[in-house]
């Protein structure tokens, strides 16, 4: 039989679009790069910039909110949606860093505030002047309130003496929220969003949108601290009828334009992610935090910390993966880091792990999963939490309320700040270093937050001159991501769910196989050599490693080359008939049934239906790693069964092949099919808690990867 090598099909049938393949970089407006001296970042400092962006293989800059604002909370308390804040520049600015980023192929991507407005906005100014004018049911307004607290602290509404009433606001009072049920606010927000798609950005993020959809009634809930309070996140977070608000701006905005959106969906489980990404989906991806809260058990208490392992950490990100693969046609945005939490080398590494080494371990692991990369300012230099001596030191007015609360329920002010030192906000939010100059080469002037201490080492000058930095490492991971195409498009798996010290994965698609290994961990780890055997390393953070061995903090990257597929599409040639007849139907020593037999339309259905299934289920892997056979697995789903007498697997789909011994004749039949048509190995999954392990074991089989509940089995050929 002949077997031909095709390359028609790729592993997955999702055509890629041009945010899946780049890298987003978030930046912070006010603190990237001062270019009129005034201490504040704006516009033409990003502009000046771009070639950086560029040389970090960055397609796409998100944006922190630079409308008009009083700036209570940075931009995310917006009074015009429609102009730039004077503080960043004009809206001349704008257009020129659009086109400007186009011409070298980065996206301007705009962040979203339509969770709530500023109380300077001229929508809320009309709504609290009566309780009947045009604009009066744009907010959220009761004439009692609820024991609700904010995300800021203190209680979740606030009277106003214009109005008669209590209005709403799920962070600051400056904040008022926005009353979603009105179809005239949910068309207002939507007209937003088309004015700056009709300019030309590339997408949009959208900032603390679970909270949009408010119960039917106001009720007051369960206490869940001294202060007797409930988090307003407890009671308005993520509510029925909110995807349907969604899918109408989904429609309105996104439908028919080559941009992306995602979604800050703080509260949203892996289960869930089916139901706002992919082909059903309301966004092209959403930041879940489940993986960035691993560490924190109560959200409005940072004098709370919990401890976890690298399994649960890792078992995280494979839900999110899972719920966000080629099932469900999602995506993932991955990220460590954003404006909103702290810096990935002091979160996540133990205390004490060395900053550049955890810092490119960290790079690694961001710039090789599945998914678009999201880098925060800073993070490709290897920034570290600050540590200022007082509360007073800190902008964040988040901080400032976790600090109030924290002492108001009985913690010492040291706990206290320990708290602000691990998740406050300012960590991500400190001016860019760009050299050892007097304020980083920032500004010219006093900055308008304070520069990190390390400024004079960890800058972007110096590090473009070192060639060990953590700059150049994600320098380097970017052009690696351009020049193997699998760490883009493969799909992944997680390949050593329990091991305590190593996070390591495989990206796989038709043409290649990467093997992702971390070490995490202070101490030496080891790991099967199998894993990669005949690959050839492309990346280490310790230059050549040594196959078996992860010294501390030690990433490394392989990947098999020269892989021939043969791919079992639709059958065309009727390799896939043939396959099916001499592998399965013509047992060792017999004489061959009528081929007529494999026309039957209960066999035939496994070689005339392929194109409708998944991709990676119509392929079998010649001279790789990989060989599945595909039809073999498929049969055996559907017909095969353990004879309760012998762990012997048999057929029951034939009368004449029911006997006991007849799966051991067959599995043997393909095994020499495969080998004699130049194939190194088998590979297959099952349950450890049935024969069949035992059973594959008894033919050769050995086991590679132990999950909880199953093995994955190779046999040598």
């Amino acid at each position: 039989m002949s077997l031909k090598a095709s390359k028609e099909v790729v592993l997955s049938d999702q055509k890629l679009h041009w945010w899946q393949k780049t890298i987003a970089y978030e930046i912070y407006v006010k603190s990237f790069k001062d270019s009129n001296g005034d201490g504040i970042g704006d516009l033409k400092g990003i502009t000046s910039e771009l070639d950086y962006l560029k040389s970090l293989g960055v397609g796409a800059i998100w944006l922190t909110p630079c409308y008009v604002s009083p700036q209570a909370d940075n931009g995310y308390d917006v009074a015009d949606y429609y102009n730039i804040d004077p503080a960043y520049g004009t809206m001349d600015d704008m257009d020129e860093l659009i086109s400007e980023a186009g011409k070298r192929n980065i996206k301007v991507v705009m962040d979203l505030v339509f969770n709530h407005t500023s109380s300077e906005n001229a929508w809320f100014k009309e709504s609290r002047q009566s309780r009947d004018n045009d604009k009066s049911d744009w907010y959220i307004w009761s004439d009692k309130p609820t024991n609700w607290r904010s995300i800021f602290g203190g209680s979740a509404w606030t009277y106003d003496e214009k109005r008669k009433q209590y209005y709403l606001h799920t962070f600051l009072s400056e904040q008022p929220d926005l009353n979603w049920k009105n179809p005239e606010v949910r068309k207002a927000v939507i007209d937003v969003a088309n004015f700056w798609a009709d300019k030309g950005v590339g997408g949009f993020r959208m900032d603390a949108i679970p909270y949009i959809r408010k119960p039917d009634v106001f009720k007051d809930g369960k206490p869940d601290a001294l202060d007797g309070m409930v988090s307003v996140h407890t009671m308005t977070a993520n509510l029925d009828g909110i995807l349907d608000y969604l899918n109408e701006f989904k429609q309105a905005v996104r439908v028919g334009r080559d941009i992306f959106t995602v979604g800050e969906a703080n509260g949203v489980t892996a289960d869930e992610l089916p139901l706002w990404v992919g082909k059903n989906g309301v966004f092209d991806m959403v930041f879940e935090f489940s993986h960035i809260q691993i560490d924190l058990p109560d959200e409005k208490n940072w004098c709370e910390k919990r401890d976890w392992t690298l399994p649960q950490w890792k078992k995280l990100f494979s839900q999110s993966q899972i719920k966000t693969g080629e099932q469900t046609q999602g995506w993932y945005p991955m990220f460590l880091e954003n404006h909103d939490i702290a810096r990935s080398v002091s979160h996540f590494l133990a205390d004490g792990a060395p900053r550049i080494k955890g810092a490119k371990a960290l790079a690694t692991l961001l710039l090789t999963m599945r998914g678009t990369p999201f880098l925060m300012q800073g993070e490709e230099l290897g920034y570290e939490n600050v540590v200022w001596p007082s509360i007073d030191d800190y902008d964040d007015v988040f901080s400032k309320s976790h600090y109030e609360f924290a002492l108001s329920e009985g913690y010492s002010e040291k706990e206290a700040m320990d708290g602000v030192y691990r998740f406050s906000r300012d960590n991500a939010r400190t001016p860019m270093q760009w050299d050892s100059s007097p304020n980083a080469g920032f500004s010219t002037k006093k900055p308008w937050m304070s520069i990190h201490d390390d400024y004079k080492v960890v800058n972007v000058e110096s590090e473009k001159k070192d060639s060990d930095s953590v700059l150049n490492w994600y320098i380097g991971l970017s052009k690696l991501r351009n020049n193997h195409p699998v760490l883009i498009n493969g799909t992944y798996i997680d390949l050593m769910p329990d091991d305590e010290k190593i996070f390591a994965f495989r990206r796989e698609n038709i043409d290649a196989r990467a093997t992702v290994l971390i070490n995490l961990s202070s101490e030496t780890a080891l790991y099967d050599a199998y894993l990669v055997e005949r690959a050839v390393q492309i990346a280490g953070t310790e230059g050549t490693s040594t196959v078996g061995r992860l010294s501390p903090y030690e990433a490394v990257v392989f990947e098999e080359s020269s892989v021939e597929y043969i791919v079992l599409n639709q059958d065309k040639e009727g390799v896939l008939r043939d396959f099916i007849y001499e592998a399965i139907f013509v047992p060792e020593g017999e004489e061959a049934p009528d081929r007529s037999i494999i026309e039957k339309p209960e066999i035939s259905m496994y070689y005339k239906d392929f194109g409708s299934m998944e991709a990676d289920r119509c392929i079998v892997a010649k001279k790789g790693t990989r060989a599945v056979g595909a039809v073999w697995t498929r049969i055996m789903n559907d017909y095969g069964h353990l004879d309760d007498e012998t762990p012997s697997l048999a057929v029951s789909l034939f009368k004449e092949y029911r006997d006991s011994g007849i799966g051991t004749v067959l599995m043997k039949k393909m095994l020499s099919l495969l080998k004699s048509q130049g194939f190194k190995k088998v590979s297959l999954s099952c349950q450890k808690a049935n024969y069949a392990a035992c059973w594959y074991k008894k033919l050769g089989f050995r086991v590679v990867v132990d999950k909880d509940d199953e093995y994955i089995m190779v046999y040598d050929l």
